[in-house]
């Protein structure tokens, strides 16, 4: 990160590489979303995930999945409350008591 010139001159300054940072993070967060949409629209059969009533999945079983490696419960919440489209609900499922997410429009299976 330090040019050839000087061996304490950065390249990058810290709010160039806080900036880079969060537009990092931001991608990951559509990454998340792109993939969600997917997986609860169309992809929840492939995956082998039950479907409840609504078309709700557990997001404990998403989390499984080999696409949400990684990423944690509170980043499905996070990308849930700031989607400004609202493409999905969360809700906890009033037997299990688990906590359970949908795609709010746009299935390609009857919900």
């Amino acid at each position: 990160m330090f040019s050839n010139s000087s061996p304490h001159t950065p390249i990058v300054t810290l709010e160039r590489f806080l900036g880079l940072l969060k537009a990092h993070l931001m991608m990951s967060d559509v990454r998340i979303s792109k993939a969600l949409s997917w997986l609860l629209r169309h992809g929840a059969e492939q995956e082998n995930l039950t479907v409840h009533d609504g078309g709700y999945v557990n997001v404990k079983d998403v989390l499984a999945t080999h696409r949400f490696k990684g990423v944690s419960e509170d980043d499905i919440k996070k990308i849930v409350e700031e989607n400004n489209k609202q493409r999905f609900s969360m809700r906890c499922d009033p037997i299990t008591g688990l906590t359970q997410i949908r795609a709010n429009q746009g299935h390609s299976f009857p919900v």
